[in-house]
């Protein structure tokens, strides 16, 4: 069986996405395209586990442009429909990351 990650990038690569009404508000402030995440899907990698969120599991997953942009996003993952459900998407702060963009910062 493969793993989550597998998963959620088949979804995108099948279109197979939701684009929720926060995510899409959040990708016109903060300049992202659709087509620029669809194009980041083989660099997705998951860095936080969500797996008790209601009503699918949903994960933190960082990925970066072709045009060397890092960005996180949070994905649920429907695993009856195979689909994805694009919940946010924003660039991380180094305030609150390490430099790799995997690491948290001690507060």
């Amino acid at each position: 069986m493969k793993d989550v990650i597998n998963k959620i990038k088949e979804a995108f690569k099948n279109s197979k996405i939701i684009v929720s009404i926060h995510a899409d508000r959040r990708m016109k402030e903060r300049n992202f395209t659709l087509k620029e995440i669809m194009e980041s899907v083989d660099s997705f990698e998951i860095i936080e586990k969500y797996e008790k969120d209601s009503p699918f599991p949903s994960f933190l997953i960082l990925a970066k442009t072709k045009k060397e942009r890092y960005f996180h996003m949070v994905v649920a993952y429907n695993e009856k429909d195979k689909e994805a459900i694009l919940i946010t998407v924003y660039e991380p702060s180094l305030k609150e990351w390490k430099e790799n963009f995997k690491t948290r910062r001690k507060k």
